[in-house]
């Protein structure tokens, strides 16, 4: 599915851009309209599957900073548009775009950290902060419903309840594997 959709008003996506660059440690930290043109080039050349070509598009504006382009370049790599998949490489920019602000990878990367495999190390209380911050998000929803029942350090009734509100959550927004989650938990 295509991970970008044209705005009509580029105004718009400019001023999105500016707010999930916002503390980018290097770099601009806003995307001007020339920087925006380069992005949506990358994002159509990866809507066309042309990874490579995304990823020459995509690599200078992530090392600059930018962290919707930083996240766009994490998903490259995790879905292995080099020709195999680089969960590092992925976990490495998804990682950045975070610190940076884009939030809206946290799904992402809490997913990694729940699962901790491909030599990522399964941490469950990462996972729980980052997948906190990725709000209404029904994949940050369905990560942090299998996370409290598969995580013992981090069990309790509280969590219990908490892990059956964001199945619900999950549910409500789309995700049909929750139901077999929400009736094992409850």
């Amino acid at each position: 599915s295509p991970i970008y959709s044209h705005a009509a008003d580029k105004q718009q996506k400019i001023r999105q851009e500016k707010s999930a660059s916002q503390g980018a440690k290097q770099g601009k930290t806003e995307m001007t309209e020339a920087v925006l043109e380069i992005y949506e080039q990358a994002v159509d050349a990866y809507n066309t599957k042309d990874y490579s070509k995304a990823i020459e598009l995509l690599t200078p504006l992530a090392e600059k900073g930018y962290a919707r382009a930083q996240g766009t370049l994490g998903i490259v790599y995790h879905i292995g548009g080099t020709g195999e998949r680089s969960i590092i490489e992925a976990l490495s920019w998804y990682e950045k775009a975070y610190q940076n602000g884009y939030f809206e990878i946290a799904s992402n990367l809490g997913a990694l950290y729940r699962k901790g495999y491909a030599g990522v190390t399964r941490d469950a209380r990462k996972a729980e902060q980052v997948l906190k911050k990725a709000g209404e998000d029904k994949f940050a929803y369905y990560n942090l419903a299998l996370l409290y029942p598969e995580s013992p350090e981090l069990i309790n009734e509280n969590n219990l309840l908490t892990a059956l509100q964001y199945a619900k959550g999950a549910e409500q927004l789309g995700n049909e594997y929750m139901k077999e989650i929400i009736s094992t938990i409850e």
